[in-house]
Parts: C-alpha cells; sequence; structure tokens
C-alpha cells in the first residue's frame, strides 16, 4: 500500500515514497544515508527470510537432527 494514496503498489514504490515522506525528519536526525542504504539493500537483495528461501530452493539439503 501507498502510504500517503492509500492504493496499492509494488513494494519497492511503497518503501521509497515513505522514505520520501520522513526524509526531512532522516536528514534533521543524521539517518537519512543509513535508512537509504539499508533499504536499497532490503530492495535488491531481498530479506533474510528470502536469502533463506532462495538457498532452500538452490539444491540438495539436509534438515537438522531434532535433539
Amino acid at each position: 500500500m501507498h502510504p500517503l494514496s492509500g492504493r496499492r503498489v509494488p513494494a519497492a514504490e511503497a518503501v521509497r515514497a515513505l522514505l520520501d515522506w520522513v526524509r526531512p525528519a532522516l536528514r534533521a536526525t543524521g539517518d537519512e544515508e543509513e535508512l537509504r542504504a539499508l533499504t536499497a539493500g532490503v530492495l535488491a537483495h531481498g530479506t533474510g527470510a528470502d536469502r533463506q528461501r532462495r538457498q532452500l530452493g538452490s539444491g540438495p539439503w539436509t534438515p537438522l537432527p531434532i535433539v
């Protein structure tokens, strides 16, 4: 959901719109660059869960034994 319009949009568009909306506050607190870099990484490579799913689907795996 787009944070301002409430319409359905791709996640990357919603994140960019939210960052644009809060940019003045991020800049004021010195957090703009860090958050820009972090969100760029997630948008480019996915979340930790996304990476785990890709790894699981990339070949044979052996489940850990239940102890």
